[in-house]
């Protein structure tokens, strides 16, 4: 999944100084997921409307707050 989003991503590391673009994945429906999330403390984004499941179909997300559970970044790497 990162070769798929790899022109994307936009972070390095987290936390990051700035706003930024990561692959993340997560648990919707019970099914693993793959999508782009931000990292931006002082913007007001909405979360990500869609993602990729492990064959690479597109997923729509309703309600990603309340439906995707296990949240976590797959790049970049996390400093320390």
């Amino acid at each position: 999944m990162i070769a798929k989003f790899k022109d994307q991503i936009t972070c390095t590391e987290i936390p990051a100084t700035g706003p930024c673009n990561y692959l993340a994945k997560g648990i919707y429906k019970g099914e693993r997921i793959y999508f782009i999330d931000i990292i931006c403390v002082a913007c007001n984004t909405i979360p990500p409307q869609e993602g990729y499941n492990c064959d690479g179909q597109k997923i729509a997300i309703e309600n990603f707050n309340q439906n995707v559970t296990d949240v976590e970044a797959v790049s970049p790497k996390r400093k320390n």
